[in-house]
């Protein structure tokens, strides 16, 4: 099981339990760190529902996000998308200023991720790179018209689940996600023509 004593640690930016034994269900109480910006629970045994909470934001620092590989089952939340508020405004410091990354001067963290269909490392983790990884669960039901309020997000993958429907129409206010991985889906609709206002789109798959 995941430790709850992590929930005492405020001051924790990056929270990286990938690949272990883990079983337990979605962590939501780790959505109340004030600091959290990475959370990646890639394989492991997880399981159950994407819950949230009704009278609580959680996750709102949080810009990278991968639970890939898991038995997460059930419909995605249109609330739990609108809570990741710093995935919803668009950060521009890079533009003309020094890089930032994330962690501090002494010790930078790293983190292993499924970037434009492979798996690489980023040895230093930019602060305005923000991603989302829900690929290879058992994600049921539409794709939440939330996820589209992500103006921010610069790759996702909701790849090998079971969604349905089509892609919503606010999907065109994603203006700087770079990578999209919809593969093996059954959703409808003229999904090329609904993806065509995405700029910077470098790499696409609905194999």
């Amino acid at each position: 099981m995941l430790p709850r004593k992590l929930a005492n640690c405020k001051a924790l930016e990056v929270v990286d339990l990938a690949e272990n034994l883990l079983n337990d269900t979605f962590p939501k109480w780790l959505g109340s760190l004030p600091r959290l910006q990475v959370l990646s629970l890639r394989s492991n045994g997880l399981h159950g529902r994407i819950t949230t909470s009704r009278n609580q934001v959680l996750f709102s620092k949080l810009k990278i996000l991968d639970l890939s590989y898991n038995d997460f089952t059930g419909n995605l939340s249109e609330r739990f998308f609108n809570n990741l508020k710093s995935m919803i405004i668009v950060d521009r410091t890079g533009t003309g200023n020094p890089l930032r990354y994330i962690g501090r001067i002494q010790y930078h963290d790293s983190l292993t991720l499924a970037i434009k269909g492979k798996q690489i490392e980023l040895v230093r983790i930019l602060s305005i790179f923000t991603t989302i990884d829900f690929s290879n669960n058992k994600f049921k039901g539409d794709v939440p018209k939330s996820v589209g309020n992500l103006s921010s997000l610069h790759g996702l993958n909701l790849a090998h689940n079971s969604l349905i429907g089509p892609i919503p129409q606010s999907f065109g206010n994603l203006s700087v996600l770079e990578s999209l991985d919809l593969s093996w889906k059954q959703l409808s609709g003229n999904i090329l023509q609904q993806l065509a206002s995405l700029k910077s789109l470098a790499f696409l798959n609905l194999s």
